[in-house]
């Protein structure tokens, strides 16, 4: 090997290593943002868990604060002691609810893939976050699949409420100041046999030269102390390992709209038998 061949050689030694250490901190960079970004989503949760617990512990201080005042006042009747008892323990039975659905997202396993029923994650998603949307006087409705077949994908449901509670949060912060704020959940059977998962707001939408990155990582349309870029990037990458596909459409009538699309069941097991 000659001097020039040596140099050659030396030098892309150098190149690859330059490249090995910008993938390592890139990737790096990429774990910490992603601990951020679950940070945000736990920082989210606990927030709309908060809202949750008040109402039950409301209804239970609201009733025992009558009942205490009647007893002072010797107009409690015995007959009264049961439906109290069953008020009480109704809401610490929603209040166990609340907490176990809270320690489970936190604690549970994203690994693992099942049959998934569409309506219950989003049901479930929005049960822990409908308050914290009525708090940004946000209307929030779900329009779920009634007629049988259930719409069932192969998926994670932890991950997959992580995703819709990105698409969730993006529609709030981008209502922000606006009238009349709304969002719409749907889920609906294609005749393709594929299920879909629908997030609309009535916001001011995305501008056409963004939306063409909307997906790419470390972009964002937010201020930097309000977002990481990574959510809609990693929501993509959640949303392809189960075998379906996110995307935004902008609306007619102004709003974004995402839509989650997963292929039919028989195909999906398919390939997860395979």
């Amino acid at each position: 090997m000659n001097l020039k061949q040596r140099r050659a050689l030396k030098k892309q030694k150098i190149q690859q290593r330059l490249v090995a250490e910008v993938k390592r901190i890139l990737h790096q960079l990429e774990i910490e943002q992603e601990e951020s970004r679950r940070f945000k989503y736990l920082s989210s949760m606990a927030t709309a868990v908060a809202h949750e617990i008040n109402q039950p512990v409301g209804i239970i201080r609201a009733a025992t604060g009558a009942d205490l005042a009647d007893i002072q006042d010797n107009l409690f009747q015995p007959t009264e002691l049961e439906p109290l008892l069953n008020k009480i323990y109704a809401q610490t039975e929603r209040l166990k609810s609340i907490i176990e659905n809270f320690h489970k997202f936190v604690k549970g396993d994203r690994q693992h893939r099942e049959k998934v029923n569409l309506n219950q994650v989003v049901a479930q998603t929005i049960a822990i976050f409908g308050a914290q949307f009525k708090h940004h006087n946000i209307e929030l409705t779900a329009a779920l699949v009634e007629t049988p077949p259930e719409p069932i994908a192969w998926a994670n449901p932890l991950q997959l409420e992580e995703v819709l509670i990105n698409l969730l949060n993006n529609a709030k912060d981008a209502l922000e100041g606006f009238a009349n704020p709304q969002i719409w959940i749907t889920t609906e059977h294609l005749v393709t046999g594929e299920t879909r998962i629908q997030v609309v707001d009535n916001g001011p939408g995305i501008a056409p030269e963004f939306a063409e990155k909307l997906f790419m990582p470390f972009e964002s349309t937010k201020p930097t102390e309000r977002g990481t870029g990574l959510g809609l990037h990693i929501s993509r990458k959640i949303i392809e390992a189960f075998g379906g596909k996110i995307n935004y459409l902008p609306r007619s009538s102004g709003g974004a709209s995402f839509h989650i699309t997963f292929p039919p069941l028989s195909e999906l097991e398919e390939l997860n038998d395979g």
